[in-house]
């Protein structure tokens, strides 16, 4: 079966949502009614699991149907908490592309009949206003192509990837900023922490896009091998 756990209500999922997508897995794989309730229990977690093996131990023997609108009374949002939520969800840091990706996802579970083309709608409103201005709505009607679209616009992507240098090159330390303005001579930096660490001393350059740093945004960060003595 193709179906994601349904776990406690801080995960935000929508549990009308999950239960059409449980329903039909098991249609499609032909389990009748009566077995469903015995499948439900392989796809809980947390809470939900919890709230399973306490009805289990007083109705096991009820239908499908009751089990199901039990199931809903417990753990569907009867308010707008989740739609709000997945509304108001907007970019914060890190890739645009996976902000897009999760804000999508949970506004097809607050409100599944919603279009695309709203759903994309959705998404740029809650992109940076120096990325939204960029996105023409004329061409960007689909996931596919607004992702496409961020992540030309990505500043860690393409001309603006933060420019590290190969070891021994004359650039090694050498870093274009974000705005993709210049770059920055290595004196105005010092000693890196974390190539220091790893015995590789005198490399001069931000720690936010070294390559050893754990939290570097790069993409493709290359981590050094230890220095070791001969």
């Amino acid at each position: 079966m193709v179906c994601e756990k349904f776990q406690s209500k801080g995960s935000h999922q929508n549990a009308t949502a999950w239960l059409n997508v449980f329903n039909s897995e098991c249609d499609r794989l032909r389990i009748p009614d009566e077995q469903k309730i015995e499948a439900m229990r392989l796809f809980m977690d947390g809470t939900p699991m919890e709230w399973f093996v306490g009805e289990w131990k007083v109705n096991r023997d009820s239908t499908w149907n009751d089990w199901s609108t039990r199931f809903l009374d417990c753990f569907a949002d009867k308010g707008w908490n989740e739609w709000s939520y997945a509304a108001a969800f907007k970019y914060m840091s890190g890739s645009y592309s996976e902000y897009i990706v999760k804000k999508n996802a949970l506004l097809i579970d607050a409100m599944p009949e919603m279009t695309e083309k709203i759903r994309v709608g959705f998404c740029v409103i809650g992109l940076p206003n120096n990325i939204r201005g960029k996105i023409d709505p004329k061409y960007v009607d689909t996931q596919g192509t607004l992702l496409s679209e961020v992540n030309r616009l990505d500043p860690f992507r393409g001309n603006k990837t933060p420019s590290l240098g190969r070891p021994g090159e004359k650039n090694e330390g050498s870093f274009r900023k974000n705005n993709n303005d210049g770059s920055r001579n290595s004196s105005q930096y010092k000693d890196c922490g974390f190539c220091t660490k790893r015995g590789f001393t005198g490399r001069k350059h931000p720690e936010k896009y070294c390559w050893n740093n754990p939290d570097s945004p790069t993409e493709k960060r290359r981590v050094l091998p230890q220095k070791t003595d001969p």
